[in-house]
């Protein structure tokens, strides 16, 4: 199950659970039936980069409102743990 909704500076709402993992098809759905018709002027959405945010139908969705602005947070990229690094492994017993 995923659960989403709207984090607005004083509270959580518009929520929706989908049963099964999020997509842009289904993201654009809760944008369009559930995010959309709450918006007023001068709101604005921030999407992150998880990719089903980056869809182009999911952004017009919420610019159609024409009352908010669908902008992509900044964020800057994780560092990647080193994955290929030493690794260091303890023997028991005598050793040959």
């Amino acid at each position: 199950m995923t659960f989403i909704a709207a984090l607005r500076y004083d509270r959580i709402s518009e929520p929706w659970i989908i049963d099964g993992p999020i997509n842009g098809e289904l993201f654009t759905l809760y944008v369009e039936k559930v995010l959309a018709p709450t918006l007023a002027k001068g709101e604005v959405v921030i999407l992150d980069n998880l990719g089903s945010h980056k869809g182009k139908p999911a952004r017009n969705a919420i610019r159609a409102t024409g009352s908010a602005s669908a902008l992509p947070a900044a964020l800057e990229p994780r560092p990647q743990p080193d994955r290929a690094g030493p690794r260091q492994t303890q023997t028991f017993g005598p050793s040959r």
